[in-house]
């Protein structure tokens, strides 16, 4: 079991006070044997921590994978989605299942995001929560996150907090200039969709990990390959 280091984790330091039913963490990656990655274990450990300060909110472990690596098996030959490792990691470390629900059918930060609205926010009229990412990743969740609230047209407060990115420096720098990018094309392609229904339609016909078109690989640096 991994004990919550609240040194490293100054955003929880700072929010003690945090009430909410609901607490969304954004996946981010898997080790070659199916457990998370350090980033997300920092992700993980505040919603540990958030959670131990409100006995009734529900944990959302958000993501399936990435279409830039491939997916990880288990013995029975089954895929093992990033959110199935992250609900593994808050178990182990006391949370009961039944204060866990979690989402696979998300390959990037967009899909996140509209998967996060659709399948919980929306149906479950969630009012306030709080979401959990990296550091390095937030200023895109927030864009995505943010824009998904317009055009879903939900009067919900998103308490948005960032985790120790906790990631080799090399490796974190590389990774923020794909962010950049990243924010760039999300604002140059989608952020002026105005409605739910104009997404779905880009996103189902555009979008390559679910547009039923797309055949190539979507090919990026092997160095930024190691931080999804």
């Amino acid at each position: 079991m991994n004990k919550f280091n609240s040194n490293k984790i100054n955003n929880v330091i700072e929010k003690k006070n945090i009430k909410t039913k609901h607490i969304f963490v954004l996946a981010g990656g898997q080790l070659t044997n199916g457990e998370v990655n350090t980033w997300v274990k920092e992700r993980l450990d505040i919603a540990i921590e958030i959670k131990k300060m409100n006995d009734e909110s529900i944990i959302y472990c958000i993501g399936g994978g990435t279409y830039h690596k491939k997916p990880i098996y288990n013995i029975h030959g089954h895929v093992i989605h990033e959110s199935k490792s992250c609900s593994n990691y808050i178990i182990n470390n006391g949370i009961l299942s039944k204060y866990i629900k979690r989402e696979w059918a998300s390959y990037d930060t967009i899909a996140n995001g509209f998967f996060s609205f659709t399948n919980f926010i929306m149906p479950l009229k969630i009012t306030e929560c709080v979401l959990i990412t990296s550091e390095f990743h937030m200023e895109r969740a927030k864009h995505i996150f943010n824009y998904f609230k317009k055009i879903c047209d939900i009067n919900i407060n998103i308490d948005y907090i960032s985790a120790n990115n906790n990631m080799d420096s090399e490796l974190l720098i590389l990774r923020e200039g794909r962010e950049r990018e990243s924010i760039k094309l999300f604002k140059n392609n989608i952020i002026e969709l105005p409605s739910l229904n104009k997404f779905i339609e880009w996103f189902y016909i555009k979008h390559n990990a679910y547009n039923c078109e797309t055949t190539e690989k979507c090919e990026i640096n092997e160095k930024i390959k190691k931080t999804y």
